[in-house]
Formats: C-alpha cells, structure tokens, sequence
C-alpha cells in the first residue's frame, strides 16, 4: 500500500496483516483526490475511523497543513503513527483513542475543518450515527467538504443536519460519497447586506 500522489508519492504505509482494518484501495484514494483537487493545498483534516490513516496520509502528502486521525483501535494508531513516522510527516499530525459511537470527541469541540473523511465498517450504521450528530456541524466551515466511504449501495440522505449529497460514485464495492454544506442553511446565516452572522 503507497501513498498515491504529492510529496510522498510511492513511499510505502504500514498496512494490516489480518482483515480487521480495510484499507481504502489504492484506484479509490486516487479517485477522491482526484475530485477534491486543489482544495487540498493547505486544508485542515480529519480522517475518522482511520484505520491505516492512509486517506489522512495521503492528504498531508498533497498539502494539506495538518489532520487528526481518530480511531478506536490502538493497534490502527501504532500503524498510522509508524507511517507518519517514515514519510517524516509526524509534526502535522495528532493522533486520538476514541469510540466515535460516543459521539464527536470532546476534545475536538471547537475546531474546523475543511475536508473530513468518514470510513466506518461496512453494514455499520457509523456513517448516518456520525453525521446526524449536532457536534458534527459545528466541525464544518462554510465550504467544508466530507468524503464517506461505505459499501456500494448504501443510501445517504440527500439532505441532512447542514450537509448535502453532491456526488455519488461506486468503484467495485466501494461507494465514495461526497457532501458539502447546506446551501440553504448557510443563506439562513447572511444578513440582509450578504455578510456572515
């Protein structure tokens, strides 16, 4: 497994020797940064359900200014640590133990972020638990993007809780949803002059 495109591009991360975490495959992570772009440059991250932190990695490697990989998995941390550790991407990284069916850690009240990856087991019900949480709003800036990986076939709300489906794309059994903010809810926020309450 090897990260895909930037600074880093080809160097090796540490991966899974059992089926207990399943990475994004290589043609998936090259399709979402294919489609997030440029936004990439300078963005701040959060890659929940983590597992290798490979989609984290490979955003910091594009140049993004820093991401916070959240995993419940001590084991899923050592791998990401160790492959921040190689590629000498350590210092814009921060590293969280949390069971996101607790809801959004405390320790991220207050912060934002641009791009915010979501990839929950499959046949879980992570993904909608996560994104119908009140705290999970208040992680969003007005052009913030998020990126849900679920199994093909799983149907997301089109509209829910300040976020709306924009595209939709299956590659094998992989679904890659991307959702952006509220056009609606964000109108409710301006003032009659156009300017952010």
């Amino acid at each position: 497994m090897r990260i895909t495109g930037g600074e880093h591009k080809g160097k090796r991360l540490r991966g899974p020797n059992g089926s207990s975490i399943r990475p994004t495959p290589q043609m998936v992570r090259e399709a979402i940064f294919n489609i997030l772009s440029s936004r990439v440059q300078g963005a701040s991250v959060l890659d929940l359900f983590a597992g290798t932190g490979a989609l984290g990695i490979e955003a910091l490697s594009r140049g993004a200014s820093h991401c916070v990989f959240v995993d419940i998995s001590e084991r899923s941390l050592r791998l990401i640590k160790s492959s921040l550790e190689g590629c000498d991407l350590i210092s814009k990284a921060h590293l969280l133990k949390w069971d996101l069916r607790k809801g959004i850690p405390h320790s991220l009240k207050g912060k934002k972020f641009s791009i915010i990856f979501l990839d929950p087991p499959y046949d879980s019900n992570l993904a909608m638990s996560v994104l119908k949480d009140p705290d999970f709003s208040l992680l969003l800036y007005e052009d913030s993007k998020i990126v849900v990986e679920t199994r093909k076939g799983s149907v997301l709300p089109e509209n829910l809780n300040r976020v709306v489906l924009e595209r939709c794309k299956t590659y094998g059994d992989t679904q890659i949803s991307i959702l952006g903010v509220s056009f609606t809810d964000l109108a409710e926020r301006l003032d009659s002059e156009g300017v952010w309450r």
